[in-house]
């Protein structure tokens, strides 16, 4: 909400923000049976070790794609050079990508012509450096 908030331009106000994509959830486990190929020269510790390491890569990728979701924003533009400015200020965004037009129409709001747009657009995972973290510090009153 940050970025799309960021991003919006003179002139231009939203009506709606939707999740189009049905929820995934990291919690659904891949049901097909999967057998890691360990190595006989291997120890028994290591053999552990490499099925561990093969059992975390895949919660992991679960995990991550359980957070990439589609949304679509419908607005209200009078400048149709302000869409193309909002478009072209989500895309760069770390959490934002693949941001597409897919309808726009002239309508009447409020006595006034506008142009209704509608956007189809998907989240991704940022880099780590492109989130801040800050500790909390929680201070105890007696």
């Amino acid at each position: 909400m940050y970025e799309v908030s960021n991003a919006l331009p003179q002139y231009t106000w939203l009506t709606e923000i939707t999740q189009t994509s049905h929820p995934k959830s990291a919690a659904a486990v891949d049901t097909t049976v999967k057998k890691v190929v360990t190595d006989s020269t291997q120890s028994p510790k290591q053999q552990r070790a490499e099925r561990d390491r093969v059992k975390k890569a895949h919660s992991d990728s679960l995990l991550s794609s359980a957070k990439e979701l589609q949304f679509k924003i419908v607005g209200h533009t009078v400048d149709i050079q302000a869409l193309t400015r909002f478009m072209k200020s989500l895309e760069p965004s770390p959490f934002i990508q693949n941001v597409q037009l897919t309808r726009s129409d002239l309508v009447q709001a409020e006595g006034k012509e506008v142009t209704e747009f509608t956007l189809q657009a998907e989240t991704q995972t940022p880099p780590p450096f492109a989130i801040k973290t800050v500790p909390l510090i929680v201070s105890a009153v007696h």
